[in-house]
């Protein structure tokens, strides 16, 4: 079995206000997925950069296509590091990985 992966992560930011105007602080649900490019998988790595105006106030890796967490999703400043195995290997465009 050949090694490979591709990660995709889409951030999508919701613009402010009109100028003069309050506005609530926004919360939004980001999601990380695995796209193979056709390949097989069976494990995989990745750091994100967080960028600045960017909070991130939780992670959550329920239904994870990653079994074995060797290290689960965790922020270090302004990076979340994880790596984790997927038994038997996974093909495909939208697995979610945390």
């Amino acid at each position: 079995m050949r090694n490979f992966f591709l990660i995709i992560l889409i951030i999508s930011s919701v613009g402010s206000g009109a100028i003069g105007q309050a506005t609530e602080p926004s919360s939004q649900t980001v999601s990380l997925f695995l796209d193979t490019g056709g390949q097989s998988v069976n494990a995989l790595a990745g750091e994100l950069i967080i960028p600045n105006n960017l909070t991130v106030t939780m992670l959550n890796d329920g239904d994870s296509l990653i079994k074995f967490w060797v290290e689960k999703p965790h922020r270090i400043d302004q990076r979340i590091i994880f790596s984790g195995i997927i038994p038997g290997g996974y093909t495909g465009d939208a697995a979610k990985i945390f």
